[in-house]
């Protein structure tokens, strides 16, 4: 049915497409692929291809910048002050935010207009949020479960995996904050919120 209705829309209509937005630890890596399995299994003769990307939209925006990959992992989500900015920049560890987070931003709507994509994180809601093709996902979970599964996935201690979950959602709200004037846990710029606990 979902095929019908776009291709009834013609070559100018995007793809579907879905953005996740989550709080640390609530299973954003599963609920993704498992969400792409079953729209892939939904696609008739497999004609798209579905594909999660997260830490990739940096990845892709740096190729285009022809900048190496590996600066990816420098580059959290996170808002750098003007000042360490400009020093990175001078130093050459890395572009500063206000080049990278408009070409990441591009990258995003680019992907998300061609379609058959889960984008996860880096405002990917904010974003997308005219476009209609674009369904928002917010997933949230008890500190508990949360804390427990960071726990397991990285190896922590159960005071590391709070604090890494607690440093890495605060970064992401000062990221959201900086860059699109928004906060990340509101509901409201999402079409729905699952609670993974």
């Amino acid at each position: 049915e979902r095929n019908r209705l776009w291709a009834r829309g013609g070559s100018s209509c995007p793809a579907p497409a879905v953005t996740i937005s989550y709080e640390t630890g609530s299973g954003e890596q599963e609920v993704a692929r498992h969400l792409a399995g079953m729209l892939q299994a939904s696609e008739q003769n497999n004609a798209a291809r579905w594909t999660v990307l997260d830490r990739q939209l940096v990845e892709e925006t740096l190729v285009e910048l022809d900048l190496p990959t590996s600066l990816a992992r420098l580059m959290p989500e996170d808002r750098r002050s003007y000042v360490e900015a400009v020093l990175e920049d001078l130093g050459g560890l890395r572009p500063p935010s206000w080049i990278i987070v408009p070409r990441v931003s591009e990258t995003i709507r680019r992907l998300a207009h061609t379609g058959y994509v889960i984008l996860m994180g880096r405002g990917a809601n904010f974003v997308t949020a005219l476009m209609p093709n674009v369904l928002h996902v917010l997933l949230i979970a008890s500190l508990p479960r949360r804390v427990a599964r960071v726990r397991k996935l990285k190896g922590l201690t159960l005071r590391e995996a709070a604090r890494f979950g607690a440093q890495t959602d605060r970064g992401r709200r000062r990221y959201s904050r900086a860059h699109f004037h928004a906060r990340l846990e509101d509901g409201l710029h999402s079409h729905c919120v699952i609670n993974t606990a």
